[in-house]
């Protein structure tokens, strides 16, 4: 099911998305010629603004929220830090294995709240990302220890594969922990959707964006 999710995803996103457009334009070709081309326009112009930073930026700012404040950190008992992957070919540690950068940036922010609110405890979550069964949870963890020198309380969820899981995953821990509102700390872009899955999942969740691609 995770490999058909990550299948389905890649359809959807750049440059998958605009090249299929134009494969489809190719096909309708010979049957319907100004179709065909009006569609091979159509995802070429796609594809060219995807890998438009401008267009990337603006589109970004649309759907990113501003950061947490103050107040609403005060009103969370944990923060939750998603996995967003991590480097399994880091052979310059001996683990050969690191957060990757958008992990490593969501890790960054975590450590820089957590500076600033040592009661509060921090959620890692992400499951297996190794051969060796290491979690990314667990990676997450040894990096805000031994990397950003964090004292907090660090819980892990070393099971989810994706969002959808993290979520399910991270409520059902909640729940066995008696926290009822957490702030999820993930890239600006993911929060919205993160959030929604959260809230889905029964948790009372607030963003707590980091990484942000748009500009105010």
């Amino acid at each position: 099911m995770i490999f058909i999710h990550h299948l389905l995803q890649s359809f959807v996103l750049p440059p998958l998305n605009g090249i299929i457009i134009i494969l489809f334009g190719l096909a309708l070709l010979r049957k319907a010629l100004e179709i065909g081309k009006a569609f091979i326009i159509i995802g070429s112009i796609f594809l060219y603004l995807q890998a438009t930073p401008f267009f990337v930026y603006t589109l970004s700012g649309l759907i990113e929220k501003p950061p947490i404040s103050k107040s609403q950190l005060q009103s969370v008992q944990a923060l939750v830090v998603l996995g967003g992957g991590i480097r399994t070919n880091a052979y310059e540690y001996p683990q050969k294995f690191s957060p990757n950068s958008f992990t490593l940036v969501r890790l960054q922010y975590a450590a820089f709240l957590a500076k600033q609110y040592p009661q509060l405890p921090i959620i890692v979550s992400g499951g297996i990302a190794s051969s060796n069964n290491h979690s990314e949870a667990e990676i997450m963890r040894d990096t805000l220890r031994y990397t950003f020198n964090v004292t907090n309380i660090i819980i892990l969820e070393s099971q989810s594969r994706n969002t959808q899981e993290n979520a399910a995953f991270v409520a059902r821990l909640l729940n066995q922990l008696h926290y009822n509102k957490v702030a999820i700390i993930s890239q600006a872009f993911h929060t919205p959707r993160a959030i929604a899955m959260f809230q889905a999942a029964g948790v009372d969740a607030i963003a707590a964006p980091t990484g942000y691609l748009g500009h105010y």
